[in-house]
């Protein structure tokens, strides 16, 4: 969407100028590398599609300047989507370019991963750099709950990618993107939690209780 990826980057180079939102100022590279990156993983799957069609939740962990949060958020209007990030400053700013971009399905919280108890099925993106198992191990899950990561070509040899504790990998799977860099899209899901069971940190936000 070429009218709202050049909207995007005014308001970010303009009003959020000082936050260095985004390193990437040509108008075509960042429709490419931050628009359309962030929806190729849905729009290359059809098997994803089918995956998160019966998902009202969607949740981005580390958005940074708003991707893939803000994108997302265009191509699911009907879905309720929420971003987590852990510099305050860029939490309320994307919060703020949603505002002015109309996106009326998108919030934005100052919090970390860890801090969070996904209480209800949720499918959550992840495009920020940082190991798969890592990431997954700070994830709280209480029911079904999907997590999907942006990887580089070559992330198997550079990570573990499988066989992590907790989750069953369940799509691995290399797309690419004419004029930008390959990738390797990792789905994972939450293993069963057993019932009567209550492991959880009861300090955790209920993620049933911010939307």
């Amino acid at each position: 969407m070429k009218n709202f990826s050049e909207a995007y980057l005014k308001i970010i180079t303009t009003d959020f100028y000082g936050l260095n939102l985004t390193r990437i100022l040509d108008p075509h590279e960042f429709q490419l590398k931050q628009y359309e990156d962030s929806l190729l993983p849905f729009k290359a799957l059809p098997e994803l599609m089918n995956i998160i069609k019966d998902i009202d939740l969607i949740c981005d962990i580390g958005f940074g300047g708003g991707f893939p949060l803000l994108p997302l958020a265009t191509f699911f209007p009907s879905k309720k989507l929420i971003g987590l990030e852990a510099r305050r400053k860029k939490a309320e700013a994307v919060q703020e370019i949603a505002k002015q971009m109309n996106l009326t399905n998108v919030q934005t919280y100052h919090k970390r991963s860890e801090e969070i108890l996904f209480d209800r099925k949720a499918f959550i993106t992840l495009k920020a750099v940082g190991k798969i198992p890592v990431y997954l191990e700070k994830i709280n899950a209480l029911e079904e709950t999907y997590v999907l990561f942006y990887k580089g070509p070559n992330v198997e040899e550079q990570e573990q990618t499988d066989g992590i504790p907790g989750w069953e990998q369940i799509l691995n799977r290399p797309v690419n993107l004419e004029g930008a860099i390959g990738r390797n899209i990792l789905l994972y899901r939450s293993k069963k939690v057993p019932r009567g069971t209550n492991s959880f940190d009861k300090n955790l936000v209920k993620v049933s209780n911010i939307l």
